[in-house]
């Protein structure tokens, strides 16, 4: 029921609202909140609650006292402990969304919450996003709803948004023992309960929604209204003395707050809004009194399904977290997966040097269809991109693009694509990495070509293999950008001696990916070098989302297939949890293929797909893997005509070789998607 998004050094603050598992006992409702609360290691403690009734839209209504009480956790994984149980199964079979913002609209709207907000849940309706609700059922059997038309954002007369323009008379406070404030003076829960109650009164009859008990009401509070105690949002019902009906609705604060409303928080009230509309749904099967974490948002929470980005609509990407799928006994829902690795991506984009430009392409990832130009925005004068390297690139979060690319042996540029502008330099302060300003490790005189993927939303991580005056060795180097306090670590060196044998002679491949559906501590992380024995030699972390990643030599994934000479830098990708696809070229030209399965590593025999090239081409060094998502994969690689070729997986199949006419690259390609 709780939306608790926020973060602080690693705890999760977590809180219980108002409202919680309300029953009806004598015609009074019990309902729970909990005081300030931090979910740490799986301990919790919530408030109890009790006391005397009040007439609300007819109505009894408990007014709220606090005491200790214990909240089991959901088992970090997930089991059978976790199962979900109705205990009258209610679930709404059609959900519709109603929205009003109550006392603001989009010209007193700083953070633009309006718009994101109409935008992602006018896209949730039908989506996979959602679809986890359908797994759960009332008595008679019908399935919760996922409907296309969830929501239309529109204040029209038919549409399902309302600008309702009297302003609130109560607000979040901490300075009063309640928490809340009405008109001014510090009020008990019951006062603000009257208040929201009778704006969903006001909701059903601006809609014309009388005796519909199959919607959902969100109200949104306007800037300016406090920050709450410990949560970002709640779900609750209310029977109207005007029909007697009851009627779900969610109570969500400002963005101001710093909830990420606009993402997890309207997400995860909705998802549990439709499974448990009045309290009376799915929760965790227990013996134990009511408690904190019960319905299928909270165990995400509770068990930490990792937040992700995913692009709900066709043009922005929204903070989610994996819900509860009672079939699987695991996050369902959204992507669990972060980097390179998404549910769905709608968008494909390639990267090449000529003429001392960096050039790039981009289309939906189905019917690709080139489109080139250079990347001149805001680029320092005199500057051109060096034609011995390849570029990286990565797309951490929807329309964010970054690319690395270097100006010479001595000049690393940082360039990105922030949704509307390309901008040279970090900070955009027109200025390359370097040696002396820290941009490239102290000693790096010789570096080959970078890569860079992502660990989690708005962070990178990036990989460097350079060779070192300081000790005449070839070195391999990681550095992340930190998406919380955005700024880069310092280089982590990773040794000159790979367990595969010989030295790095090579370009570096980083791929980041899911280990586990269950938690956002099972990412890890692999780099991928070739090295003068003739192997690739990988480097893996299993906790590279953590504040100071650890790394494993691990040697050699699988002896390279007799009779092959690979040449050139690697490329990998991810699409799905325990899977790796690898690619490289060899000296006859060939791209070959090394998989992991999840237990296992294997090459294509005879080179990717069997052949490893269309009739009579030959590739150069440097292809590029991209995850498309849910199986699917782009592979592209450029002929030694220049030529780039592009083959794609989907549905376990590989498709015939399609030939780039507009592209030229004088060295290898790159891609990224989102």
């Amino acid at each position: 029921m709780l939306s608790s998004v926020r973060e602080l050094l690693g705890m999760r603050r977590c809180g219980v609202p108002p409202f919680r598992d309300a029953r009806v006992n004598l015609m009074k409702k019990l309902y729970r909140i909990c005081t300030s609360i931090i979910c740490l290691s799986g301990a919790l403690n919530l408030g109890a609650c009790s006391g005397a009734t009040d007439s609300v839209n007819g109505e009894s209504v408990d007014s709220i006292s606090f005491a200790a009480s214990p909240c089991r956790a959901c088992p970090a994984g997930g089991n059978s402990a976790c199962l979900m149980d109705p205990t009258n199964g209610r679930v709404l079979t059609n959900p519709h969304v109603y929205i009003t913002y109550w006392g603001f609209n989009s010209s007193n709207d700083p953070s633009g919450e309006i718009a994101a907000v109409n935008d992602m849940v006018s896209h949730l309706g039908g989506s996979k996003y959602l679809n986890v609700v359908t797994e759960y059922t009332n008595p008679a059997g019908v399935a919760a709803g996922n409907p296309v038309g969830l929501y239309t954002a529109n204040n029209s007369a038919t549409g399902d948004l309302w600008f309702d323009t009297s302003t609130p008379a109560c607000r979040w406070d901490a300075n009063c023992a309640s928490t809340i404030r009405c008109s001014n003076t510090c009020a008990d829960l019951t006062t603000w309960n009257r208040n929201n109650e009778d704006e969903v009164q006001k909701m059903v009859n601006h809609f014309g929604q009388q005796g519909k008990t199959g919607n959902i009401y969100m109200i949104f509070y306007p800037p300016g209204s406090g920050t709450p105690t410990n949560y970002c949002g709640f779900h609750a019902w209310t029977t109207l003395n005007s029909d007697g009906n009851s009627y779900p609705y969610a109570i969500m604060p400002n963005a101001d707050t710093g909830c990420q409303i606009a993402g997890e928080a309207v997400f995860h009230e909705i998802a549990e809004a439709i499974v448990d509309p009045f309290a009376d749904g799915y929760k965790i099967s227990s013996t134990s009194p009511a408690h904190a974490c019960t319905e299928l948002g909270d165990i995400g929470q509770e068990v930490s399904f990792p937040q992700v980005r995913e692009p709900v609509s066709a043009t922005a990407s929204y903070v989610q977290r994996g819900f509860w799928s009672q079939s699987a006994n695991t996050a369902a829902g959204v992507n669990t997966t972060i980097g390179n690795v998404y549910t769905r991506s709608n968008r494909y984009d390639q990267y090449v040097q000529n003429g001392g430009n960096l050039w790039h392409s981009s289309g939906t990832a189905d019917g690709y269809a080139p489109s080139w130009s250079a990347i001149t925005q805001n680029r320092p004068a005199g500057v051109t991109i060096a034609g011995g390297y390849d570029v990286a690139a990565t797309s951490s979060v929807n329309d964010r693009v970054d690319i690395f690319a270097f100006q010479d042996n001595a000049h690393l540029w940082h360039i990105y694509w922030n949704g509307s502008t390309w901008s040279w330099g970090e900070g955009n302060n027109q200025t390359a990495w370097t040696t002396a300003n820290g941009g490239l490790p102290a000693g790096c005189t010789t570096p080959y070509s970078p890569d860079v993927s992502s660990s989690q939303p708005e962070w990178l991580d990036l990989a460097l293999s350079c060779f070192n005056s300081n000790d005449n060795k070839t070195h391999l180097y990681f550095r992340r950008f930190r998406g919380d306090t955005q700024v880069w670590d310092g280089w982590t060196d990773l040794g000159t001696s790979p367990a595969a044998g010989g030295t790095i002679d090579s370009g570096s491949t980083l791929i980041t990916w899911p280990s586990s559906s269950t938690s956002s501590a099972n990412l890890r992380a692999d780099i991928f070098v070739h090295t003068t024995s003739g192997n690739l030699s990988q480097y893996t972390s299993t906790n590279v989302n953590s504040a100071t990643p650890t790394w494993t030599n691990a040697g050699t994934p699988k002896a390279t297939p007799t009779g092959v000479t690979l040449k050139g830098d690697p490329d990998a990708a991810a699409w799905g949890l325990n899977r790796i696809d690898l690619v490289q070229t060899d000296t006859t030209g060939k791209l070959q293929h090394l998989a992991w399965n999840g237990s296992g590593w294997a090459w294509d025999g005879g080179g990717l797909n069997g052949s490893g090239a269309p009739t009579n081409v030959q590739f150069r060094w440097g292809p590029s893997i991209v995850s498309e998502g849910d199986g699917r994969l782009w592979v592209s690689a450029v002929a030694t005509s220049g030529s780039p070729w592009l083959i794609s997986f989907k549905t376990a199949i590989w498709s015939a070789w399609s030939k780039d006419t507009q592209g030229i690259s004088n060295n290898g390609i790159e891609s990224s998607s989102w």
